[in-house]
Parts: C-alpha cells; structure tokens; sequence
C-alpha cells in the first residue's frame, strides 16, 4: 500500500489499521504487524513476511464478529512511503489456535480496513502526567471519561487533518462521540497546570473511536 506522502525523518507517526478474521478461516494467529519501506515490494506468498515491522500485535485475534485495532507509534528513517501489513514470523515463533477445525480454508485469513499513518510528532507536546490526566474507554464507541487532578479549562477534540470536530469551554467529564465517525483523534485540554496554580498548560492524548 502507498502512503499519500513520504515520511519525514526523525517525525513521530502514529499508525493504527484494524483486522477482523474470516468466518471460515481455520485459524487465528497473534503477529499481525505494519512495516514502513521506501520501495514497493510485490509478495506472491501466503507463508510469513520475512521483514521486521515496526508496528506489531502480539496477542491472538479470533473475533470474526467486531474488528480489532492494531496500532503504534514509528520514528521515520526518512523516505518511507509504502506499507506492507500481515504476519511477520515464522510459525515457530506465532501463537496459533485452531478456530474451525472442520473448514475448508486452511489459512489464517483476516480482513483490513481503516489503515491509517498520521504525523503525531507534536500530540505530546506539554502533556501532564498520565497519573494526573485519564482518558477512558480508550478505544471508545459512544463516550469519552475524562478524569483529570487539574482545573480544565476548556476541550477539543480533532480529527487526523487537524480539524476540530468538538469544543467546549466548560468542565465535563463525559463527552458524547457517538457522532463522530470511527478513527483516530487527539482530544486537547487546557488547564492549570497544576492545583492552585495559573499558569495554562495544555495536555494532549489520543483515543480511537470504534
């Protein structure tokens, strides 16, 4: 898959896709990973990717019902701009389990969708402690918790291009994101910086919605 644009060296990517396993595949694995190159590479195979990816899953995925969120966060060497996405190691060194003994496709097959490489370089910029800041579910359907030790001053949310899809100037500490379409977000809050304290500070942190 080609990217839109080249990655830049030393930026920060947050990258995320999701995967959902085929009804009549005969097994699920655990290494489901992302890996960045700068040429295309054409693959012929259904045995492993022999590259070493960046992003990687390390837990069995056997939900045929919902999809499943993979993510991580990659440094650029610079020059990147393909994406090669599936199973990355041999099978002595991947957690297999036979989900369908019986069906006739005798590979794990799964599904992907929702694949998505954002330049997150800046999200973290001036970010509290995670102790003092907390945001839950993460990912989340239909509403955000928020929990923070500060005064908050005021929220928003925006989506992958920077736009600002929620704002508000008021203290809540649940946030309705049922409307929000499924995808990555960075949700911002100003505070004080600390308790009894007024210098404004600005704490970031960033949440899938399903």
């Amino acid at each position: 898959m080609q990217l839109n644009d080249t990655l830049i060296a030393g930026r920060k990517y947050c990258a995320s896709f999701y995967v959902n396993l085929f009804d009549s595949a005969r097994y699920a694995l655990s290494k489901i990973g992302m890996y960045f190159t700068e040429t295309h590479t054409y693959i012929a195979t259904t045995d492993y990717l022999n590259f070493t990816p960046q992003i990687n899953n390390t837990t069995l995925i056997t939900d045929t019902a919902n999809w499943t969120l993979i993510s991580g966060q990659y440094i650029a060497n610079g020059g990147e701009q393909y994406i090669i996405i599936g199973n990355f190691f041999p099978d002595s060194l991947t957690d297999t389990v036979a989900v369908n003994p019986s069906q006739y496709f005798s590979e794990a097959y799964y599904f992907v969708d929702d694949v998505s490489v954002i330049d997150c370089t800046d999200a973290g910029v001036n970010e509290i402690e995670e102790a003092d800041f907390k945001l839950f579910p993460n990912p989340a359907k239909n509403e955000l918790n928020l929990s923070a030790n500060y005064k908050v001053l005021s929220t928003k949310i925006y989506n992958v291009i920077g736009e600002v899809v929620y704002n508000t100037i008021n203290t809540q500490t649940k946030i309705d994101i049922s409307n929000l379409p499924r995808g990555l977000y960075f949700i911002e809050l100003e505070t004080d910086g600390s308790t009894g304290s007024p210098q404004v500070r600005t704490a970031r942190r960033k949440f899938v919605k399903q």
